[in-house]
């Protein structure tokens, strides 16, 4: 399902219930039915959970008041199975809020939604059968991603939008966060990334290359953090200045450094960084596995570009993209995918940690990176400024020799969480 479309649950049920196990893992009376089984939900029909948060209307004795209150309190009990505490965002912001075109029609109405019918938000979770190309096996990451991309696009007043330290040891799907530095100041924002599963590879049958088969399941089994941003001169340059990075000065082609994303960067030199970083924080930076790289790109999509199967105008920087830009973008430019992540699709090509292969034949299926084949090339995935829009799409791979350095070639750092 597009990441714009998101299908969500209303759940009806208490909080400690919903704790105690996974979200929709098809458990109950009727298991192993392929239906989105939990028993934690309220039993809408014979033993299954046939969840729908209505348009219009009455439904069991609610009518749309009870919109945010329902969906709010269903996010932050599920939300617990991850951590405790109650987020002050879900708990203060103001969802369902019946606004709109339609606004006070007795409908649960929100912009923030993409509108599934005339101006409002019909949010339906099924119980079987398949739906966009999804099963009941996906209920989880749906509900996630959803959770994520409400989190993202809403504002609260007195809520600070500043990356909220690292804290010491629970992190949630969404978080931002950055660590400290022990010479001084804060590493590359960072944003927690949900465990998921997803299918890898040309799945939109848009320009499909043999580079990009076969299609395969991969299994995100543990949560970890992505750079918000690609790392940008600003963040090279602190490593440089406190004599990291092997000194080397990258040329920033007189378009500036600051925000815009370091360029002239091998994949050595981005080992470099990520080997500083983590020293000079005491955790463990590193860059991501193909699959981590897609499975962010995609952030749930199954399109060409998470936005959809086509560029659109003004979505990313590349060749043709309708962007203002004819060469490199500060970072943030553009709006970030479901994730909370900017600049999946174009800016610079982006080093990732695996080895070339011609092809996903015996790839990891568990979202590690592939360290056999030809370690003598290494893989780049995004596109660029410099590059047309195909070269942009989710699953477009490319590869080059790891020390060299190009004018497109950029990466961006991943985060191992411990529990």
């Amino acid at each position: 399902m597009r990441t714009q479309a998101i299908a969500l649950a209303v759940l009806l049920c208490s909080g400690a219930a919903l704790a105690q196990n996974p979200l929709g893992d098809d458990s109950g009376p009727n298991a192993n039915d392929g239906q989105c089984d939990d028993t934690r939900f309220e039993n809408i029909g014979a033993g299954n959970s046939n969840i729908v948060f209505w348009e219009g209307g009455r439904y069991d004795g609610r009518d749309a008041s009870d919109c945010r209150d329902l969906l709010l309190q269903g996010l932050i009990n599920w939300r617990d199975g991850v951590d405790p505490r109650v987020d002050e965002v879900l708990a203060t912001g103001d969802f369902g809020d019946d606004s709109g075109p339609n606004a006070n029609d007795g409908q649960c109405d929100d912009t923030r939604f993409e509108n599934i019918g005339a101006g409002n938000s019909n949010i339906v979770f099924w119980e079987g059968g398949r739906y966009d190309g999804r099963d009941a096996t996906d209920c989880a990451d749906l509900l996630l991603q959803g959770l994520i991309a409400w989190r993202r696009d809403t504002a609260v007043a007195g809520v600070s939008a500043e990356p909220e330290p690292a804290p010491a040891s629970v992190f949630r799907p969404g978080q931002a966060f950055s660590d400290a530095l022990s010479s001084g100041g804060q590493g590359p924002e960072m944003v927690v990334i949900p465990a998921g599963r997803f299918y890898m590879g040309c799945v939109s049958g848009q320009d499909c290359s043999s580079l990009e088969m076969p299609v395969h399941e991969v299994t995100i089994s543990q949560a970890f953090a992505v750079s918000k941003y690609e790392v940008t001169f600003e963040n090279w340059d602190r490593c440089v200045a406190v004599g990291g990075c092997g000194g080397y000065r990258p040329d920033d082609e007189g378009w500036g450094r600051g925000s815009r994303p370091v360029i002239y960067v091998s994949w050595d030199d981005a080992q470099e960084y990520v080997s500083w970083l983590s020293r000079q924080t005491g955790q463990t930076y590193r860059l991501l596995s193909e699959a981590e790289w897609e499975y962010v790109a995609r952030a749930g999509s199954s399109t060409a570009y998470s936005w959809g199967n086509g560029i659109g105008s003004n979505r990313a920087n590349c060749l043709d993209c309708g962007d203002q830009w004819s060469s490199t973008a500060p970072v943030g430019s553009f709006a970030a995918n479901a994730f909370g992540v900017h600049d999946m699709h174009g800016n610079v090509f982006e080093w990732v940690e695996d080895c070339w292969n011609a092809g996903y034949a015996g790839a990891p299926s568990d979202g590690s990176a592939w360290r056999s084949g030809d370690c003598s090339e290494r893989v780049l995935r995004g596109g660029s400024w410099f590059f047309d829009p195909g070269d942009l799409r989710s699953a477009y791979r490319d590869w080059f020799a790891p020390g060299y350095r190009l004018g497109y070639y950029g990466f961006r750092v991943a985060r191992t969480l411990t529990p």
